[in-house]
């Protein structure tokens, strides 16, 4: 179970890193707006965000089995 907890919140910390990113992109698109695909970097966002939610669902799982675990073994 290690494994996958790891692995879950590494995909969250990326998911985090490119939301992060298109909000950077976004902002820089209201310095030069002729550069702007608005729609393309929203869909983009809307894309990290539901799988930052996924991810951190992940780990909220995970982290209730290891605690389950826990207890019976406890």
């Amino acid at each position: 179970m290690d494994v996958s907890f790891a692995m879950a919140t590494n995909a969250l910390k990326s998911a985090m890193d490119q939301q992060a990113m298109v909000a950077n992109r976004i902002t820089g698109m209201a310095k030069n707006p002729q550069s702007a695909d608005l729609a393309m970097e929203s869909v983009k966002q809307i894309n990290n965000q539901q799988t930052v939610a996924a991810n951190s669902k992940t780990v909220q799982s995970t982290d209730q089995m290891l605690g389950t675990l826990v207890d019976l073994v406890g």
